[in-house]
């Protein structure tokens, strides 16, 4: 809770969050100095029962997440939650003019996508060494999958063969 309120509070903040969230707009829109916090209850039992009654008796405008609280499967009881069905966005889609802009935003970035770490791979068979600039495309050269590859570089050591034959080096530059 504080570091959400210590955000609300820090003009870099608001920049990057006024397409988003509605209260950030309204801080921006309003200011500061036109809202007032007020702490309803300190140290709740359960902060989850406690949020949901407050938003209830409130009704604030400015949260979008009315819900806090849903059934538990198989036990009936109430857990905190703000993903899924609960979830302020849960079957929306966005609008075809906000897909363009996002497409067009992602199509004008300056800078490129961080690069990720080259793949050397070995052929002790055939001796042949090919490298790739990043692990997802050495797999893909070699019609490997990417998930088996990256659980064999962390489980196993350099020593170790892959598929008992190729010898692969990840060079993090």
């Amino acid at each position: 809770m504080y570091l959400r309120l210590s955000n609300y509070y820090q003009e870099a903040h608001l920049a990057k969050r006024q397409h988003s969230s509605l209260i950030c707009r309204a801080l921006i829109k309003h200011g500061m100095q036109s809202f007032t916090l007020v702490i309803l209850e300190i140290s709740p039992d359960n902060l989850a029962i406690a949020e949901q009654f407050w938003i209830d008796f409130i009704k604030p405008e400015y949260n979008i997440q009315l819900n806090v609280l849903v059934p538990q499967e198989h036990s009936g009881n109430l857990k905190p939650d703000r993903t899924g069905q609960n979830n302020s966005f849960y079957g929306r889609t966005h609008t075809d003019k906000n897909k363009a802009l996002f497409r067009e935003i992602a199509l004008s970035r300056t800078t490129l996508p961080k690069p990720g770490h080259s793949l050397t791979i070995t052929d002790t068979v055939t001796g042949s060494v090919e490298t790739y600039p990043s692990i997802r495309k050495g797999a893909e050269a070699m019609g490997w999958d990417q998930a088996n590859i990256m659980r064999f570089l962390r489980n196993n050591t350099s020593t170790k063969l892959y598929r008992k034959r190729y010898s692969l080096e990840v060079n993090k530059e």
